[in-house]
């Protein structure tokens, strides 16, 4: 109990700091515009990313 009690109590700003969000946007080809399928996203700075479904 005191263990937890000590995370939680040194931890509050870093629980802050977590933000959650969403992107949206389309990747598509220049010119066609026509989806790009399988592409890879990241956000810069950070460790997140997905691919494309097109």
């Amino acid at each position: 109990m005191a263990a937890t009690l000590t995370l939680q109590l040194l931890t509050p700003g870093a629980l802050d700091a977590q933000a959650t969000g969403t992107i949206r946007g389309r990747v598509v080809e220049t010119g066609s515009m026509r989806p790009i399928s399988d592409a890879q996203v990241s956000v810069e700075g950070t460790m997140l990313g997905a691919l494309t479904n097109a």
